[in-house]
């Protein structure tokens, strides 16, 4: 099942990109930092559309759960969780390190920076326990 949603954007969007909520209802942006924000969704690098009209009427399709191509941020393995890398919007794998991270959904293919990679779009926010001693 996909669930694609037409919203307006604040900022340019590049193809796979992951978006949160804008300033406004019915807006997204690109996320200010690694973690930022509430995500929305991702702007599908399969959807051929002109990206470069922020804060007008124009929208973007926005892929809010279900297969999408996302733009990898770093080296990536299908079954890896994926999150948010920077203020660009590209994703990487969720670390191994403790913490509570705001999870856009999981790879399904292996890739490294700059691909654009088969993704399942299913937000949620996951929490990685320390490692008990």
């Amino acid at each position: 099942m996909r669930n694609v949603k037409s919203m307006r954007y604040e900022s340019d969007l590049e193809p796979g990109v992951a978006v949160v909520f804008g300033s406004e209802e019915g807006l997204v942006d690109l996320p200010g930092d690694a973690g930022a924000g509430v995500p929305a969704g991702v702007y599908d690098a399969d959807y051929e559309f002109i990206h470069d009209n922020p804060n007008t009427e124009d929208s973007a399709p926005i892929t809010r759960m279900g297969p999408a191509k996302v733009l990898a941020g770093g080296a990536v393995s299908a079954g890896d969780f994926g999150y948010v890398a920077d203020a660009t919007g590209a994703m990487v794998a969720l670390p191994e390190d403790a913490g509570t991270y705001k999870v856009f959904g999981q790879f399904e293919q292996d890739g490294v920076a700059g691909d654009y990679v088969e993704f399942n779009v299913n937000i949620q926010q996951m929490t990685i326990a320390a490692a008990s001693e």
